[in-house]
């Protein structure tokens, strides 16, 4: 009898278990919604390669990569913090990347790096001598490129509704006005994309106005 109601606890447990992950996701999506601080993320071409995914369209960022020079010491995994800045079209780029929580000021993005490539060559513009055209005695900086795993970069619709907009977001790309990006709310370091934005309108407006 004891270990009939020993079972009939872990099924219980079990189940209670199953249902609470998915409804404590959603509290926690809108919570961020909600509470969080929207910010304005450029987006930037996918691999045209990468198969469509049925649920949800991915998508990618111009944050998703920044420069920096070879000294600053971080590590392929290693979990740092994005704090932002907005530049004069109102569109939030890096300003700085910290592994230290208590340096960060503003709204900020936990993360973790995804890859180094490192030692490549930028050529400082602003110094090439104008004598010489092709450059060769400019200075040139090492900077190390570092990629970042956004956990924002899948945004989830109707399976019906996926196809059309991913063709959509490949269209508002390739547009040069680059008025194509993600509207995405950070709130203690976590992040949820609300809508992807192109051309100033909703993509989930776009959709409902074809559908009708």
């Amino acid at each position: 009898m004891n270990k009939t109601w020993w079972m009939i606890a872990l099924f219980a447990a079990m189940a209670l278990a199953q249902w609470w992950v998915p409804v404590d996701m959603i509290t926690g999506s809108n919570r961020i919604l909600e509470n969080g601080i929207p910010m304005k993320f450029r987006c930037a071409p996918v691999d045209p390669n990468d198969p469509f995914r049925g649920k949800y369209i991915v998508l990618d960022f111009d944050i998703s990569r920044f420069d920096m020079d070879t000294s600053h010491g971080f590590e392929r995994g290693q979990e740092v913090y994005i704090t932002f800045q907005k530049d004069s079209s109102g569109f939030d780029s890096i300003k700085e990347i910290n592994a230290d929580p208590e340096k960060l000021k503003g709204p900020y993005l936990k993360t973790t790096i995804d890859y180094i490539n490192r030692n490549n060559s930028f050529v400082l513009i602003d110094q090439i001598d104008s004598t010489d055209v092709a450059g060769e005695n400019s200075n040139k900086e090492e900077m190390d490129v570092i990629s970042f795993d956004l956990p924002f970069r899948r945004f989830y619709l109707e399976e019906t509704k996926a196809p059309v907009a991913e063709d959509l977001y490949r269209t508002g790309i390739s547009d040069t006005t680059g008025r194509t990006y993600g509207l995405v709310y950070l709130l203690n370091g976590e992040a949820r994309i609300k809508d992807v934005i192109i051309r100033d309108t909703s993509i989930l407006k776009r959709l409902n106005r074809m559908e009708q």
